[in-house]
């Protein structure tokens, strides 16, 4: 077929382009807030001559910010030092702060939050000191100018942090809230700015001292009377060295604080009560008629515009501060649903364990627990008195119905007189029998053996039946418990408070975090946040703050994504498994049965971590499919609630044991393999030899323990070893072992193996176990093969 190309010419269209007209950016609150603080903190000095916010907070800025955002600060920054400074200062503060911010923007670039804190100081006080010893036209090399720059380049050092830890706060974002650590560097953030706000009058009102008055008696309202006490004495202490104050305003401010953070309790009213109780104190001190009226005026606006704000606005403010909301928020909430699960799972676990035994006792039949019958005795008679007699064969051959019918009336009377007398025997058994005392002596035993065993049969079986009933009724008990739940859980709260403050410092809008242990190195990072705005830090910035913070690798393994409904993000990480097992499995019954008496179970019971059961029941078919069954189930529930695994495999074994009245035993040869650190633990109870292998060399696994059920406890034994990609493991029941003929049989077959796939692997092993019997099948035959690969993290990653 020809294909022909054309020459392709663009035709021209005199139709324009729609215009699409994009909507106007959305004007947050930091827009404005940060250049105010900016300009205000710019015009800020300490002493009127030290001038450390405006590089504290450039450096603080650049770090939180980065340099994109903190270049307009920069501006701000510049324009409030224009307002104060002379002209001959512009040039070299204006070159102090544009390498600070080069500097600044180049050494915290590739930075996490806790090595900003330490480097930004450093970067903060050498660009100061250096250009305060260099370029300072004042400097003139005595000590008292050493001490001048030397305070000036310590306090912008000490602010820088003080502001950075505010940056978070400041920022904000979707559902934030501001914790008790970040309300004092906030404080001072507020109080540095009002340093450097105009000092302007409305008549005989200070602006200033009003604003100072309403953001006390915030403070104290919304974080209470230790918040309160605490904002007024950082802001009285800043305004006090920076605008000269009376030293005494830090006691009037802390005292206003506490006072109307003790009141807040009565609301709006008693807040402003207890506030002005204080500011009476103070009108009483100064004993000036001048100071007490501009006392009033500032104490009277500030209170008006407190009574103007809404109520709903408060409350929101309140709780936002309120550190005991945000802790019983953040740690009682979250524990409870987990612990109501936990509960549940328990609950769910013991009814498990009731149907399973009730499964277990279901196997054994009506026979087995029949009522005592006159005719069993018969049939279990002995005859060892009759091994000698001349007239055996007259009496158990061709008297046999005669001698059968003579015993059965006997044993009547015997059961209703509870003894038997010569003269009870039938005339023509006794004139036949020879022996007739040693006769009804070894009757009379084997009547009382039997009614004793049947005695005790029945009594085993209430038993059963009581400890079946207990197990569900704990299981009832924990369904109670589950609905009158109130308690705490006990969980990770140390990397669950040091996940959650990280992602707080690094603003991302994260809700709830709760850090779950899941045995070993396992741990579960619930996550829920709000909807991003597609910068997807679910992937590449989460998981690599959670490692920093626990020191494992984790990855997103489970994924509900608010960008699909507009709701809010569910994710959960796990820590990144090193491993990956494709497994196969083959399995034939023994010929003439429906279905093969083996059991087998591969499930993840815990993050990381896999269990690959294999259970042969006792004989064939049915029934011991049905206990082989209910044992891995009862295993894999318990490994999955959390019980190790020797506890586990004692308390299967002591269920079977308490039904075993029919000598029915299981085998069961597990494999517990840790994802993770790349380790299989083995346990054999009754099991025949596993196979492990590497390269080209067959381990044999093997395991000397009785079955379970088998009426002696024993401690599980196990074996450890450490996997890697390439190795194959292979656990089989007895009958293909056999059928196979024997270990080393195996071990050829697995050294022959030319890197099969583990389900061809599988089926060969059946295939080559059935050809060497002609096609039958003596015993019921299951084979688990599990080659494992090298994981790698895109493929745990979900997108």
């Amino acid at each position: 077929m020809e294909t022909k190309i054309y020459p392709f010419a663009r035709r021209k269209s005199n139709v324009k382009a729609r215009e699409v007209k994009r909507p106007l950016k959305k004007l947050k609150p930091g827009d404005i807030i940060f250049p105010v603080l900016a300009f205000s903190l710019g015009r800020a000095s300490l002493a009127g001559d030290l001038y450390p916010f405006g590089p504290a907070f450039l450096g603080a800025a650049v770090a939180y910010l980065g340099p994109g955002e903190a270049f307009f600060l920069f501006v701000f920054l510049l324009l409030g030092h224009i307002f104060v400074l002379p002209e001959r200062y512009l040039i070299y503060k204006f070159s102090q702060l544009l390498v600070l911010f080069i500097l600044a923007g180049i050494l915290l670039k590739n930075l996490n939050f806790k090595k900003k804190t330490v480097v930004l100081p450093l970067v903060v006080f050498g660009v100061v000191a250096f250009f305060g010893v260099y370029f300072d036209k004042t400097f003139s090399g005595t000590p008292l100018d050493f001490i001048k720059i030397g305070l000036e380049a310590s306090f912008s050092a000490i602010l820088s942090v003080v502001f950075f830890l505010a940056f978070p706060a400041l920022k904000g974002g979707p559902g934030r809230i501001v914790t008790g650590e970040e309300l004092l560097p906030l404080m001072f953030v507020i109080g540095s700015a009002l340093i450097g706000f105009p000092g302007f009058f409305l008549g005989p009102l200070e602006v200033k001292q009003t604003i100072i008055h309403l953001t006390v008696l915030l403070t104290a309202f919304s974080g209470g009377p230790g918040l309160g006490a605490a904002g007024g004495a950082v802001l009285g202490v800043i305004l006090c060295f920076g605008n000269g104050l009376p030293l005494e305003n830090i006691g009037i401010y802390t005292f206003a604080g506490l006072l109307s953070g003790i009141f807040r309790q009565f609301g709006k009213i008693g807040a402003l009560i207890g506030f002005l109780l204080a500011d009476v104190v103070l009108a009483f001190y100064l004993q000036s008629l001048s100071a007490a009226k501009g006392l009033a005026y500032q104490m009277l606006v500030a209170s008006g515009i407190f009574l103007l704000i809404p109520n709903r606005n408060l409350d929101g403010l309140k709780e936002m501060l309120d550190s005991v909301t945000r802790k019983f928020q953040l740690f009682m909430d979250q524990p409870r649903e987990i612990a109501r699960e936990r509960m549940n799972e328990c609950r769910e676990l013991f009814l498990d364990l009731g149907n399973s035994f009730l499964e277990l006792s279901a196997t054994l039949g009506p026979e087995v627990i029949p009522e005592f019958r006159i005719e069993e005795v018969v049939e279990r008679f002995p005859k060892e008195t009759c091994q000698n007699c001349t007239f055996i064969r007259l009496c158990w051959e061709r008297e046999f119905f005669g001698t059968y019918h003579a015993l059965l009336e006997m044993l009547t009377i015997l059961e209703n007189k509870g003894q038997l007398f010569k003269s009870d025997v039938p005339g023509f058994f006794y004139k036949r029998c020879l022996r007739i005392k040693e006769f009804l002596n070894e009757l009379l035993f084997t009547f009382l053996m039997e009614k004793e065993k049947s005695r005790w049969q029945k009594k085993l079986y209430e038993e059963e039946q009581l400890t079946k009933s207990q197990l569900k009724g704990v299981g009832e008990i924990f369904l109670e418990l589950n609905k009158a739940l109130d308690l705490d859980f006990v969980y990770d709260q140390k990397n669950t408070v040091k996940i959650f403050k990280r992602l707080w410092e690094e603003n991302l809008p994260v809700e709830t975090v709760l850090a779950k242990p899941a045995g070993g190195r396992g741990m579960v990072v619930e996550v829920k946040s709000a909807r991003c705005s597609g910068t997807r830090p679910c992937l590449n910035k989460i998981p690599v703050i959670i490692a920093e913070e626990t020191g494992g690798e984790f990855v997103l393994q489970q994924k509900r994504c608010g960008q699909a409904d507009g709701g809010e993000c569910h994710l959960n990480y796990l820590p990144m498994e090193d491993l990956e097992g494709r497994i196969g499995i083959g399995m034939a019954g023994k010929t003439g049965e429906k279905v093969s008496g083996d059991s087998y179970r591969v499930v993840r019971y815990s993050p990381g971590k896999l269990a690959v059961m294999l259970s042969d029941g006792m004989g064939s078919g049915e029934l011991a499919r049905r206990e082989s069954n209910a044992c891995l189930l009862m295993v894999e529930r318990l490994l999955s609630f959390g019980l190790s695994p020797q506890k586990a495999l004692e308390a299967v074994d002591a269920l079977i044991r308490l039904k075993n009245r029919q000598e029915r035993y299981l085998t069961l040869d597990l494999a517990l393999i840790d994802l993770i650190s790349r380790q299989v633990t083995f346990y054999k109870r009754g099991a025949v030899t596993s196979f492990l292998k590497r390269g080209a060399a067959v381990e044999k696994i093997t395991g000397g323990n009785l079955p379970l059920g088998s009426g002696i406890e024993l401690k599980p034994r196990e074996k450890r070893q450490i996997l890697f990609p390439g190795d194959v493991l292979v656990l089989m029941s007895d009958g293909l072992l056999d059928a196979l003929g024997g270990e080393e049989r195996v071990v050829k077959v697995l050294l022959e193996d030319n890197d099969l796939s583990p389900e061809i692997l599988a089926e060969y092993f059946l295939a080559h176990a059935k050809l060497r019997h002609q096609n039958v099948i003596t015993d019921d035959q299951t084979v688990i093969v599990v080659r494992f690969f090298e994981k790698t993290r895109s493929e745990q990653i979900v997108r």
